[in-house]
């Protein structure tokens, strides 16, 4: 269900109370267990988790040290990895689409009735409070938010209970570093992110008389052109104006490395710097994205989204039957969308680069 079959969706982003040190050990090791983990990879777990102790320091003293049954190491690889492990199983029993990603946990549910929407969410929320009294996993209602996504007017009498406490609708909210919005529209995350890059624009050009051209590529390059493009395939069906306000930053920084002046062109300003502009690298990304999915390396989630081939929905032996169906879209916003805006520049590729190994 989407936005042009005129549903509404209702998102819920859960907020977890120091996620990683509320990892119980014992119930780790049921987890490892019931995954098939056992033998001597069983005992290196659990010697990796156990006897760790841990002591705090204020005011130029340390406590006595003191054992921890819960909490896996923050900072390792495997951190997140048992973290998730121990999770995984939160969704085994929900009717919402649910996705975990480390301690970020957000439900979603779409449906033309508000009412079922509420029911479905609720009794969701239900399960998960159950499931974290039996793990000892602890979420914090007063942080988990919701919001309401549709096309038309969003329902104001939709009540989300989480724990005992009504769980605060909100207009727009962060989530995975992007800012999502209800009116469906992508706005105030371009509107973050060109005001975290102008910020660090502005300490390069602090920089720009103390290093050379090659370091000030460098730290842009590796600092503030990263900003602007994170999760970009997600909100490339921006505003032709945001897309300029985003390219006036790179310009901005080219004419800090290059030294060139306020009126040197753009092609001035590319040709020194040897940069793409960013709409052509957005392009790249999304492509990359999209051959990802077309080999199968992408996850499940994103490959099951893919549109056919022309040639398996069509009994005819049709010269572009290796295109993908373009996906027709009522709404503009769901047209620019990743899936329909990118079919159609994927099978605008030569069929020796759609072939390729790489």
């Amino acid at each position: 269900m989407s936005l042009d079959d005129r549903c509404i969706t209702s998102l819920i982003l859960c907020d977890t109370s120091k996620a990683f040190d509320r990892v119980w050990h014992s119930g780790l090791l049921i987890k490892l267990k019931a995954y098939g983990i056992d033998g001597n990879l069983y005992k290196w777990f659990e010697s990796y988790i156990s006897n760790r102790k841990q002591s705090v320091f204020v005011s130029n003293a340390y406590s006595p040290f003191d054992n921890t049954n819960a909490g896996v190491p923050q900072g390792s690889v495997l951190g997140p990895l048992l973290f998730l492990i121990y999770v995984n199983d939160i969704a085994d029993n929900l009717t919402s689409l649910t996705r975990l990603f480390a301690d970020d946990t957000s439900l979603s549910y779409s449906s033309n009735n508000p009412y079922t929407i509420e029911d479905v969410l609720n009794s969701d929320l239900e399960q998960i409070s159950v499931w974290s009294k039996d793990w000892l996993i602890n979420f914090n209602p007063n942080k988990t938010k919701a919001m309401i996504f549709s096309c038309h007017t969003s329902p104001d009498d939709i009540e989300i209970e989480f724990q005992n406490q009504l769980v605060e609708f909100v207009s727009c909210h962060k989530h995975l570093g992007i800012t999502f919005d209800s009116n469906d529209k992508f706005h105030t995350h371009i509107e973050n992110i060109l005001k975290c890059a102008s910020t660090r624009l502005n300490v390069l050009k602090k920089l720009k008389y103390v290093l050379n051209r090659n370091y000030l590529a460098r730290i842009y390059l590796t600092f503030i052109r990263p900003v602007m493009e994170y999760a970009c395939e997600l909100w490339d069906g921006c505003t032709q104006q945001e897309a300029d306000n985003l390219e006036h930053v790179q310009l901005e920084a080219g004419r800090l490395v290059t030294g060139l002046p306020v009126f040197a062109s753009r092609e001035a300003i590319y040709f020194e710097t040897g940069w793409q502009l960013l709409v052509n690298r957005r392009k790249s990304r999304m492509l990359n994205m999209f051959y990802s999915i077309h080999n199968e390396t992408a996850p499940d989630y994103l490959c099951d989204l893919m549109p056919p081939l022309v040639g398996q929905v069509s009994n005819y032996d049709l010269r572009n039957s290796n295109n993908y169906v373009v996906p027709g879209y009522r709404l503009d916003i769901t047209r620019k969308s990743f899936f329909p805006s990118t079919t159609f520049e994927w099978n605008s590729l030569p069929p020796d680069i759609r072939t390729s190994k790489t």
